[in-house]
């Protein structure tokens, strides 16, 4: 009981982070009003340099794709 209640709290303490995190998040730079924008987050504690596979679908006619790592 103990450790499933610890992992509870630690994993909304996570989700709350990574939200206050992305609300930080300046994308009114580099991004237009209608564009979708995909942000990942490493909440482990040590770096990581796995590609992270991503299915999108979009609408006909092709998408732009832009890539903004700061």
């Amino acid at each position: 009981y103990n450790f499933s209640l610890a992992q509870t709290v630690a994993e909304e303490v996570t989700a709350r982070s990574v939200i206050a995190l992305y609300n930080q998040v300046d994308t009114t730079k580099n991004f237009e009003e209608d564009d979708h924008i995909i942000t990942l987050f490493n909440t482990l504690p040590y770096a990581r340099k796995e590609v992270v596979p991503l299915v999108i679908d979009t609408p006909k006619g092709g998408v732009k794709v832009k890539v903004d790592t700061g």
